[in-house]
């Protein structure tokens, strides 16, 4: 029996289905609440827990589980998309291993996956996606020890991509997905059937209104980030997680009146007796993938494949092999003269063998030695050096383009830099809207920087407008 699988900051879900053409069946749904803090924006943080709510659901139904896949989601999951030429597909991996290479500290401990997209000419494009091999044998280690063995583990953009492609009444639209879950909003824009920008958003609010407005105050960020983009203007905004009260409450207090706000009804091709709930949107799109979409299990059973294949090759082998042969030759050919040379061997070999030679031999054995260590500590130190030169590095010139750039209207409150990777964290806040964009252009325009990650801003509590950039520093030439 098939199941998918999807687990919450406050409860796991599990539908059973079958599938055919078009549409899912489902057969049976289970669910089970999960204690505070057991998951945390889809990392989990108390194991054990997870794994008793995880068997106490299996005890009810063991068949459910036997063809399980999971779908993920989370500020874990490091997701792009990248327009590449056609390539095959070991080249692709390679390539989306490469891009992911700041991600993370280790990046040899990534798992990477990809899906490939739409394209035209010789040009295509694909949704890479990746995260750290810990977080993902975390969820196949719990899973192994409530007794469930993992078919897939897939992933939320992934599957939301996937309704999108489906859907042609919405190709050729600009639009907002947005998915809650508890306190967290996952959002992607799409113009044209393409995620061309997606952020995650934490919701901060003390009561229902205020949890009503955090969300509408998100849609401003993304308005104000179409134009700073000069993308087409925003048609729609569904979402995901929310109850119809919660979208009629919206719409009454909707400041944006060009704007259609909506649920997105995914559920239409459903059948079966067993109803979904708002809340199964993750659950269900996971049910709409094939086998061919990202798949983080067969990527982290490929990992040590993929190591093996990059390691070096033993050319001692083939080397030692070419040495062998090299010295039969002469050999055989010293066998064949031995008969008129034995005088002449002797005489050699006495020479050789002789205390003068021997001491000599030995001193010029331990000059190559003494050479050879401090050609490596010399290799060692321009290594070092040209490492070093390499590396981006913040100057005062780069502190005061930082904070004092729209000085007046932007206050920068918080730095910080990390040496390895040449990107800088800026935390600041702006009086109005659109300052905090403003800043990130003319910032863009320096030649010292190389890009600029900016995800729209938030409201604070006293009337300001906080935003989190990544500044990516360029890395000069060695010798600059």
């Amino acid at each position: 029996m098939n199941s998918s699988i999807y687990i919450s900051s406050k409860k796991i879900e599990v539908i059973s289905y079958s599938y055919s053409l078009r549409d899912v069946s489902v057969k049976q749904v289970l669910t089970c609440p999960l204690p505070e803090g057991t998951m945390i924006n889809g990392k989990i943080t108390d194991p054990s827990q997870l794994a008793s709510c995880l068997a106490s659901l299996r005890s009810q139904s063991s068949g459910l589980f036997a063809n399980s896949t999971l779908i993920v989601d989370g500020n874990f999951v490091f997701s792009k998309r990248i327009v590449v030429p056609r390539l095959s597909k070991k080249q692709y991996q390679l390539l989306v291993r490469e891009d992911f290479t700041n991600a993370a500290e280790n990046s040899e401990q990534l798992i990477c996956d990809y899906h490939l997209m739409n394209g035209s000419g010789t040009e295509t494009a694909i949704l890479a996606c990746a995260s750290e091999k810990s977080q993902i044998e975390s969820y196949i280690s719990v899973f192994k020890e409530a007794g469930i063995k993992l078919k897939a583990i897939r992933v939320g953009v992934d599957a939301i991509q996937n309704y999108v492609n489906a859907r042609p009444d919405l190709l050729d639209k600009t639009f907002v997905i947005n998915v809650i879950d508890g306190i967290t909003m996952l959002s992607m824009i799409f113009q044209n059937g393409i995620n061309v920008f997606m952020s995650r958003t934490r919701l901060y609010s003390e009561d229902y209104e205020q949890f009503i407005q955090s969300m509408l105050k998100n849609l401003s960020g993304f308005i104000q980030f179409n134009k700073s983009e000069q993308f087409n203007d925003i048609e729609s905004s569904f979402y995901l997680g929310l109850t119809d009260a919660d979208i009629q409450l919206m719409n009454e207090v909707n400041p944006y009146p060009d704007i259609k706000l909506e649920m997105l009804n995914i559920f239409n091709n459903v059948k079966g007796s067993e109803k979904l709930s708002e809340h199964s949107h993750f659950a269900y799109l996971n049910t709409l993938l094939s086998s061919n979409s990202i798949d983080f299990i067969r990527s982290y059973n490929m990992l040590d494949k993929l190591k093996k294949q990059n390691r070096p090759k033993k050319l001692w082998i083939p080397i030692l092999a070419g040495l062998t042969a090299a010295l039969a030759c002469p050999v055989v050919i010293f066998s064949l003269q031995a008969a008129r040379v034995d005088t002449d061997i002797k005489e050699l070999n006495d020479y050789l063998t002789s205390e003068a030679v021997v001491v000599r031999s030995e001193e010029l054995d331990q000059i190559i030695e003494q050479s050879s260590h401090y050609a490596s500590i010399c290799n060692k130190f321009k290594e070092k050096t040209e490492a070093d030169s390499s590396e981006a590095s913040v100057s005062n010139e780069i502190l005061d383009l930082i904070t004092q750039t729209s000085g007046g209207r932007v206050s920068i409150d918080q730095l910080g830099f990390q040496k390895s990777t040449g990107m800088i964290r800026v935390n600041g806040s702006s009086a109005t809207e659109t300052d905090s964009a403003e800043y990130v252009e003319l910032l863009r325009k320096n030649d010292a920087i190389k890009s600029i990650n900016y995800t729209g801003y938030s409201y604070g509590s006293t009337g300001e407008y906080n935003f989190s950039i990544d500044v990516e520093l360029a890395v000069r030439e060695v010798g600059q």
